[in-house]
């Protein structure tokens, strides 16, 4: 039977740790992924009309292309984190196969969530907790959607009341920091990729939630039995 995902305090409390310590980092890839949504605003606007079908579908298409490399990053960079590496925006922001892949997830993923979502709420929340962290699957093992997919899978398998709890309270958490004019997100958003990033290591330590490697570790060696696995570049 697998072991209970840890509480969500714990969690929030892991990713309040890693925010005060990363917070600067985090923030500037927040700040580009949000003048990119600019961007693609001031396109429109100063196109002095609104655009034709087309070229509105291609800007947004640009849009979610390009905000990939800064989710990707942000997500990476939490894995850093608790993985116990040097956090690097560049390490994912170089990988152009790695936010291609990204982008086929969300093109996937979140549409299936919302559909979900609109459907009495629970099916979307189940499919979050089941499936969420394959974003985190995708960038730390740099592998396809599929696979992605499956690993996260496995890992929640037996965990969903745990981790739905935990995507309700990352919910409420975002849509308070959405009311306070928005400003909240910056502190929401690293957040709750901090929180995944955490549960999704703590969720691949042999099902020990409590297991986070500190700073110091290298990251896949495991000090309880003496072996290592390998980190995808």
């Amino acid at each position: 039977m697998p072991t209970a995902v840890q509480g969500v305090g714990p969690i929030f409390d892991q990713a309040w740790s890693a925010y005060r310590l990363r917070a600067p980092l985090l923030l500037k890839l927040l700040a580009a992924w949000g003048l990119t949504w600019v961007a693609l605003e001031a396109l429109v606007i100063l196109s002095g009309r609104a655009p034709g079908r087309p070229i509105w579908i291609l800007l947004h298409v640009l849009y979610f292309w390009a905000t990939a490399y800064w989710e990707a990053a942000i997500a990476g960079c939490a894995l850093d984190h608790f993985a116990g590496r040097p956090p690097s925006a560049r390490r994912y922001l170089g990988s152009h196969r790695l936010v291609w892949h990204f982008l086929v997830l969300k093109i996937v993923l979140i549409p299936a969530i919302l559909l979900g979502m609109a459907l009495f709420l629970i099916p979307g929340i189940v499919l979050t907790a089941r499936l969420g962290l394959a974003f985190f699957a995708l960038v730390e093992r740099r592998c396809g959607p599929r696979a992605a997919l499956a690993l996260a899978w496995e890992r929640t398998g037996g965990r969903t009341l745990g981790l739905a709890r935990l995507v309700l309270a990352l919910i409420a958490f975002n849509v308070a920091g959405a009311a306070l004019l928005g400003l909240g997100l910056l502190l929401t958003v690293p957040m709750t990729a901090l929180a995944g990033a955490h549960t999704f290591h703590a969720l691949g330590e042999g099902g020990n939630p409590d297991r986070t490697p500190p700073l110091g570790e290298a990251p896949g060696v495991h000090p309880h039995d003496g072996t290592s696995e390998p980190i995808a570049p």
